[in-house]
């Protein structure tokens, strides 16, 4: 898993930079909250269609019936989720680093 990680630094920092460049700064702690709220609700979606059809899928391989196409849609909405999830990490650790900014400037004052 630490490998996964560490592959995956890369892809949150150009997510944060895409999201930045695009929506500009967050407006706030509310909107953070909202936005990282929004993003694992579509995450929990992908996550229960997998999980959805990893049962169908059990049923097939129960009754040993061809489970081709459950095992695509299963990887299919395994990595929608996983997208989902870099965009709550990409949320978090943008609202992060303003408050970390927020907290110097602060300190500088």
């Amino acid at each position: 898993m630490n490998n996964i990680h560490d592959k995956l630094l890369p892809i949150l920092e150009e997510e944060i930079t895409r999201a930045t460049e695009i929506y500009g700064r967050l407006n706030s702690r509310h909107e953070a909250y909202a936005v990282i709220l929004e993003e694992l609700e579509e995450a929990h979606a992908s996550i229960n269609s997998t999980e959805h059809f990893l049962n169908a899928y059990w049923r097939c391989v129960k009754l040993n019936k061809n489970a081709k196409s459950n095992l695509e849609i299963i990887c299919r909405h395994a990595m929608l989720a996983a997208a989902e999830l870099i965009q709550v990490a990409t949320v978090a650790e943008r609202a992060r680093r303003q408050e970390q900014e927020m907290a110097n400037e602060n300190n500088n004052h």
